[in-house]
């Protein structure tokens, strides 16, 4: 169970994520002091104060393509303010460890009581998203409700019934 802790920290997660990001940092010689999860959904996210980034734990078999192909593309978008999104930090490359893939990126804290955001918010960077093309790498085809691969597997509806 991931509950948040003061400051609107997760404080559980999995306990070998916090190993891989420490092992990460030091194969990047980024410096892990002060490391907090702030988030666990599908990946572990971690602030590294130090750095003034985070460390992005991915599991999964064959991650590396991904997270390499993730950190193209939103390098790509972010190149002459193409489109707002994240950064991956410097010159750093993901870091397999530990059966994880660990990438770093820019943070960017968000303001205390910042405005609510709406669809029409999201409709915005969309209709800008679209308007940019094709990105100079190769992705694969997205299918709807099989990607990631297996996320809906085992989904229990009402009653128990399999779905």
């Amino acid at each position: 169970m991931r509950g948040r802790g003061g400051h609107g920290l997760v404080t559980a997660g999995h306990s070998g994520d916090w190993r891989a990001v420490r092992r990460a940092c030091a194969a990047a010689g980024l410096d892990p002091t002060g490391a907090a999860l702030i988030h666990h959904y599908s990946n572990a996210i971690y602030l590294l104060p130090a750095q003034d980034a985070v460390a992005r734990v991915t599991r999964g078999r064959d991650m590396a393509g991904q997270v390499g192909r993730s950190q193209a593309v939103t390098r790509w978008l972010a190149q002459a303010g193409r489109f707002p999104a994240a950064r991956p930090l410097g010159c750093t490359a993901p870091v397999s460890v530990d059966g994880a893939v660990v990438s770093f990126w820019d943070y960017y804290p968000q303001p205390a009581g910042g405005p609510t955001l709406t669809s029409a918010h999201l409709a915005v960077v969309l209709r800008l998203l679209h308007r940019i093309g094709a990105p100079p790498v190769a992705l694969p085809a997205w299918v709807p409700l099989e990607s990631p691969a297996g996320g809906h597997r085992g989904f229990r509806g009402d009653r128990g019934a399999d779905r």
